[in-house]
């Protein structure tokens, strides 16, 4: 399952399947997309390229633009030591797998027989319910660990 994300939402070193539909300037659009899987490493910005006339004119030759460099991935998920560029405007996906958990919910939800809109509406519920679990989880967790550490550092020093 992909979702289309924004360049502003990157995440370094998470993979993404890149639909490269434009050039890196920007100035051409191809009618198929290049498609390539790459671990996102950092956004470069490129400011615009200016010409100033003796009299003052300011003539735009290149505007300016930002970069997105990845690191290509090939087909068994290996990091490959290619680099590519490629521009912002592009199309880049997430890749989300969901836990075995929210599947069971989704399945046992979605073999109801109920109204569409019961459906999703029970959907959001649980996926709402388990988000708190497992904070509340990690939290616990949290409060655990301090603990053994603290037993752990009276039992040093006694």
């Amino acid at each position: 399952m992909h979702t289309l994300t924004k360049v502003d939402n990157l995440v370094p070193r998470k993979r993404y399947c890149i639909d490269v539909w434009w050039n890196l300037s920007n100035n051409v659009r191809y009618c198929e997309p290049y498609q390539f899987m790459g671990e996102f490493v950092q956004t470069n910005h490129i400011p615009a390229k200016k010409h100033t006339t003796s009299h003052g004119l300011v003539t735009l030759l290149a505007p300016a633009r930002t970069e997105v460099l990845f690191r290509r991935i090939d087909h068994y998920g290996h990091r490959e030591n290619e680099y590519i560029r490629v521009s912002s405007i592009n199309q880049f996906h997430s890749s989300y797998r969901p836990k075995s958990i929210e599947l069971c919910h989704r399945q046992a939800i979605m073999k109801l027989r109920l109204p569409t809109d019961i459906k999703r509406y029970l959907r959001s519920f649980m996926e709402t319910r388990h988000k708190h679990t497992r904070k509340s989880l990690q939290i616990e967790k949290i409060k655990t660990q301090n603990t053994t550490r603290t037993h752990h550092s009276r039992s040093k020093h006694t």
